[in-house]
């Protein structure tokens, strides 16, 4: 379907379900818009969308899930945005927002999914917002934003956050210094990869529902701390560590639950590891490891391998 979504839409004061997805409308959204009280559930996503949205929003009372995402929405957010007290799910993601983050989702109480990725958001990390909010899924990658400070990354995350992805943003500072370890306890997926995060790699053994922790092409130095890849104190079952300038060997990988770890594009040194765990991922390509390929025969969960530019030597075992 073309078209817009005409002005009088307001006068359907009864309509409590609206999913117009993957149209083709565009035009913005009508003044007439926030008068739909009713409405609980919205989806707009996936259309050729455009404009700011209006301060009337705030209309929308009802409303429990509103998703705007895929579309060329621009401008900044209203801060009415913030008072949909009912709002469970948001997602803005895939537009062109802009200036900073309004302050106050921390106080929607029962909102449990806010993506917000993809767009142009600027400004620093609302240290308030992560340390107060009630939401699980948090999306805020592939944005502009910095740290809380030059040095702190956060002040704190809720311990209702459970999926937290920063990931593509321009946040510094280091994850060992003034506390940070405590920031992760209770998270299941951390994304931190592609910003501009330094220093050394914390052992994350504090985090014991951790599974997916990606810190891929950043600035991080130093050894790979021997909690991430040995014994079965962490759930992890994805690292990656790659684009970095960690270094020093790896001997043994004894974890049984990692199954994905991509260690490439690093300063990693020595022989292969004698063992691998549970990997059947495993990317060590672009290293300087040495040393002939005999140790190998041994890794036999490994369904994907690549040990490109390297220093190896020899022939692959039979």
């Amino acid at each position: 379907m073309t078209g817009k979504i005409p002005d009088n839409i307001g006068d359907l004061k009864s309509l409590a379900f609206l999913d117009v997805s993957n149209n083709l409308f565009s035009s913005s959204l009508p003044t007439g818009f926030g008068k739909l009280g009713s409405l609980k559930n919205i989806s707009l996503a996936g259309n050729n969308f455009s404009g700011s949205i209006p301060d009337s929003i705030s209309g929308l009372v009802s409303v429990q899930s509103l998703d705007m995402s895929r579309n060329s929405f621009s401008g900044s957010l209203p801060v009415s945005l913030t008072r949909l007290n009912n709002l469970m799910y948001l997602n803005l993601s895939s537009n062109g927002f802009t200036k900073r983050l309004p302050k106050g989702f921390e106080l929607i109480s029962g909102l449990q999914v806010l993506d917000l990725h993809g767009n142009m958001f600027e400004g620093h990390l609302d240290g308030e917002f992560f340390l107060l909010t009630n939401a699980s899924h948090v999306d805020f990658s592939l944005n502009v934003l910095v740290s809380s400070s030059p040095e702190k990354l956060l002040p704190g995350i809720s311990e209702s956050v459970k999926y937290l992805n920063l990931s593509h943003n321009q946040l510094t500072g280091s994850l060992i210094s003034g506390g940070e370890l405590r920031l992760f306890t209770n998270l299941k997926v951390l994304d931190l990869s592609y910003n501009q995060l330094s220093g050394d790699l914390p052992g994350f053994d504090f985090a014991y529902d951790l599974q997916v922790l990606r810190l891929s092409n950043n600035k991080f130095s130093g050894f790979i701390p021997n909690d991430l890849l040995k014994g079965d104190s962490l759930l992890l079952t994805e690292l990656d560590l790659s684009a970095n300038n960690l270094s020093g060997p790896i001997s043994m990988i004894m974890s049984t639950n990692l199954r994905v770890l991509d260690l490439s594009s690093n300063g990693l040194v020595g022989e292969l590891p004698l063992v691998t765990g549970s990997c059947t991922v495993l990317d060590l390509s672009n290293n300087q490891f040495e040393g002939n390929l005999t140790r190998i025969a041994k890794w036999g969960n490994i369904n994907y391998l690549d040990l490109s530019q390297n220093r190896l030597t020899g022939s692959f075992p039979e």
